[in-house]
């Protein structure tokens, strides 16, 4: 009859997505295309949330480097607690890399998971490199410098912006200190991070506490 004829097509018949007419009118749902099953590719942003992950928690400095499309680069492991270097092989072919590295002070009881934030060292490699970014990682903060519009100021002009905002710093914690406002772990733990809030402004520097 007429509805047999009806069903043995529709059971024969095809959609673009698979599925016969038959399977569609039982509200059987299209396999994922393969298109779709593609995982997309992991973007810098995500793969930088993944390695402050991996790094945050580590006893000795960790370096990584990761290339504009956030594929990582270079990971080097240092043995000390307080440095690591950048690989030879690195100097000179990372300009517009994101640089990662932990600050295991953050795994001291006394500063609570809280790090230090980047030394004048680290800003000077970033400036010499051209660094995209660098960033000092903790367990509970990261702390995040990128240059301006106009890129990297000088070393020299981040030497002398550093030295005068270490200045202010100093007086500024001073007040607090006497006053009773801050305690002794915070001071140690805050100074950077103050000096680089300072310098950021002045020389027109993206600086964040994350």
């Amino acid at each position: 009859d007429t509805f047999a004829l009806f069903e043995q097509n529709a059971k024969t018949a095809k959609l673009d997505d698979g599925r016969t007419v038959w399977e569609w009118l039982e509200g059987k749902p299209a396999a994922p295309s393969e298109k779709a099953a593609i995982d997309h590719p992991i973007t810098l942003d995500e793969k930088i949330v993944e390695v402050e992950k991996q790094i945050q928690e580590k006893p000795i400095e960790h370096l990584v480097l990761l290339d504009v499309s956030g594929k990582e680069r270079f990971h080097r492991v240092s043995g000390s607690k307080t440095q690591v270097a950048l690989p030879t092989a690195a100097v000179g072919k990372i300009s517009g890399f994101a640089l990662l590295h932990n600050h295991p002070s953050c795994m001291l009881p006394e500063n609570r998971g809280f790090p230090t934030s980047l030394s004048i060292q680290d800003v000077q490699l970033a400036v010499r490199e051209k660094l995209g970014s660098i960033r000092a990682v903790g367990i509970r903060r990261s702390y995040l410098l990128e240059p301006g519009p106009g890129g990297w100021p000088s070393e020299y002009e981040i030497i002398k912006a550093y030295a005068d905002a270490k200045k202010r710093a100093f007086a500024k914690l001073e007040i607090l200190r006497l006053s009773g406002r801050i305690l002794e772990w915070k001071e140690n733990q805050i100074l950077n991070h103050l000096i680089w809030k300072d310098v950021a402004k002045r020389l027109d520097m993206k600086y964040i506490a994350i």
